[in-house]
């Protein structure tokens, strides 16, 4: 709660993170400050519906099933794997919040479609010094 005030203090006024059991006090203090949300994990919409404007719902468990399957297959590799929106079992977004507007939430359907079909892709980069994944293609 306290980071996320130091947050809002600091003009941040859409507070993304990255909790597991302390969310929903980051999720409840940006509602109280009237600052807006993004859930994780799960979808958190329901923990403070006038600040969430949607989660990144990511089932981790579904995952390892996934890896241990491929396993049991014996195609599990040594290797990094990057598991996205093309498993939207293990990762998609949450509900979206009434204060999102129908074109912005159709304009971030859109794009996960777009990541998908990989219209849209990501590198490793780096950013103010900083790794980070950038856009590496975006196609019409």
């Amino acid at each position: 709660k306290e980071a996320t005030l130091a947050l809002i203090s600091a003009g941040n006024d859409v507070i993304y993170q990255w909790l597991d059991n302390a969310s929903p006090a980051v999720l409840q203090t940006a509602a109280e400050k009237g600052v807006y949300a993004f859930g994780n994990t799960k979808d958190q919409l329901e923990v403070a519906p006038k600040a969430v404007l949607t989660s990144a719902v990511k089932r981790v468990d579904i995952a390892i099933a996934y890896m241990v399957d491929l396993a049991k297959q014996k195609q599990l590799k040594g290797q990094t794997y990057s598991i996205g929106l093309e498993k939207p079992d293990i990762l998609t977004l949450g509900n979206f919040g009434d204060i999102v507007p129908a074109a912005v939430k159709q304009k971030a359907l859109n794009t996960k479609q777009q990541i998908v079909d990989k219209k849209v892709t990501f590198d490793n980069c780096k950013e103010g010094g900083k790794d980070t994944r950038c856009v590496k293609q975006a196609t019409a």
